[in-house]
Parts: structure tokens; sequence; C-alpha cells
């Protein structure tokens, strides 16, 4: 699982905004994991968002971080 932390700013008028959104998706697509299925499901992330938020590619001005969450410390 990687998670991807990324931020959209705005001006509308005299309004700025600052919106911070974290995508969870699967690195791999049908087994394979390489830089085509990552792209692949942060394409799915962002068109996910989109609908929900109206949050979309072209939003995202800085993408802050990227992390690999699939292997967790066990206790």
């Amino acid at each position: 699982m990687i998670e991807m932390t990324v931020r959209k700013t705005s001006e509308q008028g005299n309004n700025h905004y600052s919106f911070t959104q974290t995508l969870s998706f699967d690195n791999t697509i049908g087994g394979k994991r390489n830089k085509e299925s990552l792209n692949h499901s942060i394409a799915h992330a962002i068109a996910s968002l989109r609908v929900q938020h109206g949050f979309s590619w072209e939003d995202i001005n800085e993408c802050i971080k990227i992390k690999n969450v699939s292997e967790k410390k066990r206790n």
C-alpha cells in the first residue's frame, strides 16, 4: 500500500485556501509492481477524489510525501 500526501492551494478573489489530502492505494495491479501500475493507481485515486471533492490532478500544486506502508511493524 502506498500513501501519497498532496496539497492544493487556490486563490479566488480575496479568499486563500489550502487543502491537504492523503491518498492510499495499492502499489500492485495484477501482481505487477512497476511504474506503469503505480501511475495507474495514482490516476484512479485522484479520479475518486475528483468525484468526492472536486479535486483533480491539475489542482495538485505539491506532492508532499510518498511512503510505502506495505510493511508495517508487527508486534
